[in-house]
């Protein structure tokens, strides 16, 4: 799956200028900033006021600080949805409906000393601002929730392995469409 992304990336952008506006790539700048979570999304524009999107978000680390203390934000995370601009594509404020879903390992993060690990099943709503900055370039802010079933087990400690609990059911969460983006619109 991941070399098929990185050829739907590739090709992406690579593609010729003719397309005019038809297609974005964005990333999200918190993300990257959190573990160094590699993150992008799609976007093709299907009128004059939406898009249809696709993102993935990808971290594998686990870091280890003097102690021996291991503190991971692991996840792999996809969506598709379509985002809305009231004005014009690509400028000005948007709203977003998205499918979501991610496996997440979590903990020993501003100390947490337990263990997330799980997966999460759901449906977004967000919203933002697209901020033109360049004939082909804008910074996006945005903010959402997203809502779903989850089924996870929280252990002790990230290295210990001991069974605290277990959660399937319902969550409400900041979505990861909470961001500044940089996007890039060819």
């Amino acid at each position: 799956m991941k070399k098929r992304l990185l050829i739907l990336f590739l090709l992406i952008c690579a593609a010729p200028s003719v397309w005019g506006q038809k297609w974005a790539v964005e990333t999200n700048v918190l993300d990257w900033a959190n573990f160094a979570t590699a993150n992008f999304e799609v976007s093709r524009r299907i009128n004059r006021y939406s898009a249809a999107v696709a993102g993935i978000r990808y971290n594998p680390w686990k870091f280890r600080d003097s102690s021996g203390s291991s503190h991971q934000n692991r996840a792999l995370g996809v969506n598709i949805g379509v985002r809305f601009w009231p004005w014009h594509i690509y400028s000005g404020w948007w709203f977003a409906v998205k499918a979501q879903a991610e496996e997440y390992s979590r903990g020993g993060i501003f100390k947490m000393s337990e263990l997330h690990e799980g997966y999460a099943l759901g449906a977004s709503l967000s919203a933002g601002y697209a901020l033109m900055v360049g004939d082909h370039w804008n910074l996006s802010f945005g903010i959402g929730g997203w809502v779903g079933y989850t089924d996870r087990t929280v252990y002790k400690c990230p290295d210990c392995g001991r069974k605290l609990s277990e959660y399937k059911g319902p969550f409400l969460l900041p979505d990861n469409e909470t961001k500044v983006g940089v996007t890039y619109v060819f």
